[in-house]
């Protein structure tokens, strides 16, 4: 069993933000899979399905971004489900838009979803980085992160960031092969993002 999550903020206003990138893989990755409708669970909008043969339970945090940690935790230790195969998705400032990375472990790199998660469950689960581009001044990050793709970022992606690279490692996963860094993929391949790739 694997917990595949989306981060995220909850409410209208924080639709097709870039800080909601993981919402919006998560929906997608739900949407093709054919998972069941989702329902709320430990302040989460929560659905089952199967990838690659295995169950996953897809979760969207409805408790702000920093206190996703707090509904996480929750589904950790009711599903018994071992860090290892706990997967998350978030925005990345510091990958340009559409970019995928996946890790295992590591630092949480500022974001206070995962500082939140960190604090909560632990930091050895796997991370699904997507790029949103970083906007160049720091000052300008918090607005940045919450201001809407527009269409040309939309369309670098496709709506679906990371779906390929997600099934492809619960599948090594299931079989218990990795590559050495624990990534499914290393830096300088072309990783297809929906209709797109990203080198």
């Amino acid at each position: 069993m694997f917990l595949l999550i989306g981060l995220g903020n909850p409410g209208n206003e924080y639709v097709d933000t870039r800080h909601n990138v993981g919402f919006m893989a998560l929906d997608n990755i739900v949407e093709r899979h054919n998972f069941s409708s989702y329902n709320k669970k430990y302040d989460a909008f929560v659905v089952t399905g199967n990838i690659a043969g295995e169950k996953v339970i897809a979760v969207k945090p409805q408790t702000f971004m920093n206190k996703s940690g707090i509904s996480i935790a929750k589904f950790v230790n009711f599903y018994k489900i071992p860090l290892q195969n706990v997967i998350v998705i978030y925005d990345e400032l510091d990958l340009s838009t559409g970019k995928v990375r996946v890790k295992s472990g590591g630092g949480n790199g500022g974001h206070n979803g995962l500082k939140s998660i960190d604090s909560n469950i632990g930091k050895e689960y796997t991370k699904v980085r997507i790029g949103i581009s970083h906007p160049g001044n720091k000052d300008k990050v918090s607005g940045y992160v919450l201001s809407k793709f527009n269409t040309d970022e939309i369309y670098a992606f496709d709506i679906g960031p990371g779906n390929c690279l997600i099934d492809e490692w619960i599948r090594k996963n299931s079989k218990k092969k990795f590559d050495k860094d624990g990534s499914i993929a290393r830096s300088g391949e072309r990783k297809r993002i929906g209709r797109k790739y990203s080198t």
